[in-house]
This record gives structure tokens, C-alpha cells and sequence, in this order.
């Protein structure tokens, strides 16, 4: 527990019949945190799960009305929540939240986030079935409207290392995983702070740890999304570095003992998805709360010529974002949408829109 950090609330934190907890890393997302916590409030009414759902909120250091909301709602769900002193990271308090939970299942969710319709009640049936070490399940970002089903089967068991990392390599988002509580022993508690905190992929990093545990572990991966994300999608709070750096979970051990050619496979991945972050940033198809340190890391990133051969027209958008400069390049991207516009030879610029990504790309993990 971060220093001078102290529970309040909890109603039942040690209850034995309680077997989830949705635990909420937030900061300063009052108006997001209301809306969730209602939202909980009414799904785990309509599912009769009020007494077996715990929800754990960790505020990093929130100066707005975070803490109005969290004891205003004291009074309809059973939830335990932290003010920490100081901001002590994305990451650090992740692991805090799973370090603290009492449950023996976590579902790790974005304070931005809402459950689909039915889904708590999906996972905890599932959670009952199989009591598995993890579950993994898509995640709808609403700027997709293409939303696919990934794969036909409601669901699969996957008991094989190498598989179990292939299928969490295709969810990045935090509110994709449900995740079983460890006591971490001190070997696995500094492989998690040592290596893992920093990245912005805390919650990966767990999974990993979680499965690595079990002797025989069991991954149940659903078919159907569980959440997705709100209107303002696009609007991005973390760094684009935390794309950059989104290979580093795959350097878990748990990892490298089964696929220990991944994390290069994925360093480079990461490469070509930082510059087509970028690009939507600098473009415009995404507003990122700090815009400076997306110029700063576009003029900045280094050339890998041998990869960006394989790939033209990620060169050519390198070449741009250094050459033009993120501000100068939204300026321009600006000016031809408005000439694009008022063009009666187009009237709507899809053709320099940034393409949605489909539901199965990892293209807003929104952190």
C-alpha cells in the first residue's frame, strides 16, 4: 500500500460470499467515475449480484470531486475505495488494486468504461464453471462500428503457454481481463515493480503472472465483447511512448519460457503502430490531452531503416511527422479538410479520414 494510503467505505471487504471485485484505477474523471459506478449500481441490481460483487476504486491523488463521488456511492454498492497522497503511476496502481483486493477474481476496469449489457453476469457464471486463472474477451471502442464477432465459438479453454500468449497478445485493453487473486510471492512482486511498472501495461503483465502460477492453468477466452468504451474515444490521456513500449509485457518470463522470439516480433510491431498513432494524432483522427509530447516524440523517434523498408508508407508518414512537425501538420491536414469540404466535388473528405480500426485491432488501447 502506497504510504499514508487508507481504505474507506467498505461494506463487507472481507465478505466470504463475494467472489469478484471490479477494481477501478482512477484520477481526476469525476463525471466518467459518477457515471460508472451507476452504471455498476444498476447491472448488478438487474443480475441479483450486489452482495457477490465488490467494487475497489484507487484514486491516483484526484484533486476534483472523485472523492464526493466514491462516498455518495458507499451508500448503494458495496465498495472500498483509496485516495493516494500522490500519483504513484497507471501502473503502480494497478498492482496496488490487485495486491489490496480480497475476492478471488478481479476484473480490471477503465474508469472511462461501461459493461455491456448482461456481461457481469456472464462472467460470473463463467467464473463459476470453470473457475479459471484468467479470462480474455474483446472490447468495443464505439468508433468502430464494424464490430465482428473475432471467432464462432462462445467461448474456448486454452490450457497450452503458447497459445494462452497468442490470445493475450490480441487484447491490450484493461477492461479486457479478469484476472485470479495471488498472494505474489516476493520473486514475482519484483519481477511486476522491477520490470513492468513504467510501460503502461500493468495489467498484461499480471495476467502473465497469474497463468505462470498454476501449475496447469486454465485461460477461458469469450467470444463476445464485456465492454466498451465512450464517446470520446479519441480523446487520449497517456503518451504515445506507452505504444512504443507496448512490447515490454512480452518479456515476462512466463512469456520467454514458451515464445522467446516474441518480444522482438512485438518491439517492432510496437514500432510500426507508434508511428501510425502518431499520425492519427497529428492528423487529427485523435486529440491527445498533451500534444506537445506527441511533437516532441514524433521528431524524436529513431529511424529503423531495415523495418521501414518493409514498409513504405509507414516511411514516408515518418518522413512527414519529422519534417512537417506535429503542429505544422495538423495546421496543413486541417486546411486541406476545409478546402475538401467546401469542394462540390466532395463534400465529405472520407478519403482522408484515418480508416476505423476494426474490432480486432489494437490501435486505442486507452490506458
Amino acid at each position: 500500500m502506497s504510504e499514508a494510503a487508507t481504505f474507506r467505505g467498505g461494506h463487507g471487504r472481507e465478505a466470504p460470499s463475494a467472489l469478484l471485485t471490479i477494481a477501478v484505477p482512477t484520477c481526476n474523471r469525476a463525471p466518467k467515475l459518477s457515471r460508472l459506478l451507476a452504471c455498476l449500481e444498476h447491472d448488478l441490481t438487474e443480475a441479483g449480484l450486489l452482495d457477490q460483487v465488490l467494487v475497489f476504486v484507487a484514486s491516483n491523488a484526484s484533486t476534483d470531486a472523485t472523492l464526493d463521488v466514491l462516498c455518495a456511492a458507499t451508500a448503494h454498492l458495496r465498495l472500498s475505495y483509496v485516495q493516494h497522497p500522490q500519483n504513484i503511476g497507471y501502473d503502480a496502481n494497478v498492482l496496488f488494486l490487485y495486491s489490496n483486493a480480497t475476492t478471488p477474481y478481479l476484473w480490471l476496469f477503465g474508469d472511462d468504461d461501461m459493461p455491456s449489457k448482461g456481461a457481469i453476469a456472464t462472467l460470473y457464471a463463467t467464473l463459476l464453471r470453470y473457475r479459471p486463472d484468467a479470462v480474455v474477451f474483446p472490447f468495443i471502442h464505439q468508433a468502430d462500428e464494424q464490430y465482428t464477432r473475432p471467432f464462432q465459438d462462445e467461448y474456448r479453454l486454452i490450457t497450452d503457454a503458447r497459445e494462452a500468449v497468442q490470445a493475450i497478445d490480441g487484447y491490450q485493453k484493461i477492461t479486457s481481463y479478469v484476472v485470479r487473486r495471488l498472494v505474489l510471492s516476493g520473486a514475482q512482486l519484483g519481477e511486476l515493480t522491477q520490470n513492468h511498472v513504467g510501460d503502461g501495461w500493468m495489467h498484461i503483465a499480471i495476467a502473465f503472472t497469474v497463468l505462470q502460477a498454476a501449475r496447469r492453468f486454465t485461460l477461458v477466452r469469450l467470444r463476445d465483447a464485456m465492454a466498451s468504451a465512450d464517446d470520446d474515444v479519441r480523446e487520449i490521456r497517456f503518451g504515445a511512448e506507452a505504444i512504443l513500449w507496448a512490447y515490454r509485457p512480452f518479456a515476462h518470463s512466463f512469456v520467454s519460457a514458451c515464445d522467446p522470439t516474441l518480444v522482438n516480433r512485438r518491439k517492432v510491431f510496437a514500432y510500426f503502430e507508434t508511428i501510425e498513432f502518431l499520425w492519427s494524432a497529428q492528423t487529427g483522427y485523435l486529440h491527445p490531452a498533451d500534444p506537445v509530447s506527441y511533437d516532441l516524440l514524433s521528431s524524436g523517434l529513431d529511424w529503423r531503416w531495415r523495418s521501414l523498408c518493409k514498409r513504405p508508407r509507414l516511411l514516408v508518414k515518418l518522413l512527414l511527422l519529422k519534417l512537417k512537425g506535429g503542429y505544422r501538420l495538423r495546421k496543413v491536414m486541417r486546411w486541406i479538410r476545409a478546402r475538401r469540404a467546401g469542394s462540390s466535388l466532395c463534400h465529405s473528405p472520407h478519403h482522408l479520414r484515418q480508416p476505423r480500426p476494426s474490432s480486432n485491432e489494437k490501435m486505442l488501447p486507452r490506458l
